[in-house]
């Protein structure tokens, strides 16, 4: 998994800024970026349910539901990360590690103090506390992956929120800073020597490149006025020469569109983000959905039947098993093991909880495999 948020996530950028600072695409180029954007969503999408705790993680999750359910949402997020990691790879270059750094900070202290301010909704049984995994990995990992694309659900309700936010945030805030510090300083200019990608122009750029002997390199384009200077973008070459693009009397525009494209990026991944927290719940997923002319089936997962166990609540447990139409749906889940291997009926008669014993028994659970009637019956005398 972490082989393609280290590997898919970075070499994108890489190459996108590429392409856009030498105006050249290699066939090469055109193959891998599509397969890195599939591969990065993918798996960011089964992380989302492999990366939680014991009993609410799905270790083999259906493609079906993936596909269906996440992968469209996911891919919605991946796409407005990597428009903005690409302008801003494309501005500040090497130096777009401390951009990464600071988001990986902001999401990490983030998490921290919702941490500390938040109190916890849900009791653990007494014998999973030992083995429940421990919030700060599921931070740490969480803080590194939504660099790319938040997916990490983890043990509590908040984790991907969280981060899902914090890490817009602290994009938005980089993005700001770095452009006001170069409308107003030429900070851009000062830093890299006008080394920006084509979609931002540099002032001057005859006199940057006079001591660097680049001047073949300077181009123009985005406007009918090309000051005799060749086009900065052209699909028939695959050159690896950085180019810089003087700015036009047009810029103004051009600006205003790249803002609108970073501002719809930034909207998108909001509403990706928060697609991806209701569907996080597994209670959301109970509910038949379609996604276009794709029917979606209600997915009942154990968490859920564990959590009325959990809280003794034969009540809504009764309920929420009546409300399941298919027989077989609900047969399947009252028979479901936990995280420890035992079945429902066991777990509630371990814990001397005859009345949610007695429902799940009326829906046809069983303590075994075999699930024999006398040898119920014999189990529960014993408890």
């Amino acid at each position: 998994m972490y082989e393609s948020f280290l590997e898919a996530g970075p070499q994108m950028i890489t190459q996108l800024v590429i392409i856009l600072s030498t105006g050249g695409v290699s066939s090469a180029q055109l193959a891998s970026l599509p397969l890195s954007f599939i591969s990065l969503s993918f798996t960011a999408s089964k992380a989302f349910f492999t990366l939680r705790d014991r009993e609410t993680r799905e270790t083999d999750p259906n493609i079906r539901m993936v596909v269906l359910i996440v992968l469209p949402w996911m891919m919605m997020a991946v796409l407005s990360s990597i428009v903005i990691w690409t302008f801003l790879g494309g501005l500040l270059g090497e130096y777009v590690l401390v951009g990464i750094l600071v988001n990986i900070g902001t999401v990490l202290c983030s998490l921290k103090w919702r941490k500390y301010f938040t109190r916890a909704d849900e009791e653990l049984f007494e014998d999973d506390m030992q083995e429940n995994e421990s919030e700060s990995s599921f931070h740490i990992e969480s803080s590194l992956t939504s660099v790319w694309v938040p997916s990490i659900v983890g043990g509590k309700s908040y984790i991907f929120c969280t981060s899902a936010v914090s890490s817009i945030v602290a994009k938005t805030i980089i993005i700001v800073t770095v452009c006001l510090l170069d409308f107003t300083t030429e900070f851009l200019t000062w830093l890299r020597n006008g080394k920006v990608f084509l979609l931002w122009c540099v002032k001057d750029a005859v006199e940057v490149c006079a001591d660097r002997n680049c001047v073949s390199n300077i181009c123009s384009d985005f406007t009918e006025e090309v000051f005799n200077l060749t086009r900065c973008f052209s699909l028939e070459k695959e050159d690896m020469v950085q180019k810089m693009r003087v700015c036009n009397q047009n810029e103004l525009e051009i600006r205003v569109v790249i803002f609108l494209f970073l501002i719809l990026s930034i909207v998108m991944s909001l509403l990706a983000s928060y697609k991806l927290a209701k569907v996080s719940q597994w209670w959301e997923l109970t509910r038949p959905a379609r996604l276009l002319c794709f029917p979606v089936k209600p997915v009942y997962h154990r968490s859920l039947l564990f959590g009325f166990i959990r809280n003794n609540d034969h009540q809504g447990l009764d309920h929420f098993l009546e409300n399941i139409a298919d027989d077989t749906a609900r047969r399947d889940l009252v028979n479901v093991y936990d995280a420890d291997g035992r079945k429902a009926m066991m777990v509630a008669k371990d814990r001397q909880l005859l009345d949610v014993w007695a429902v799940l028994a009326k829906h046809g659970g069983v303590h075994s495999d075999h699930g024999e009637a006398d040898q119920i019956v014999r189990l529960l005398a014993v408890g």
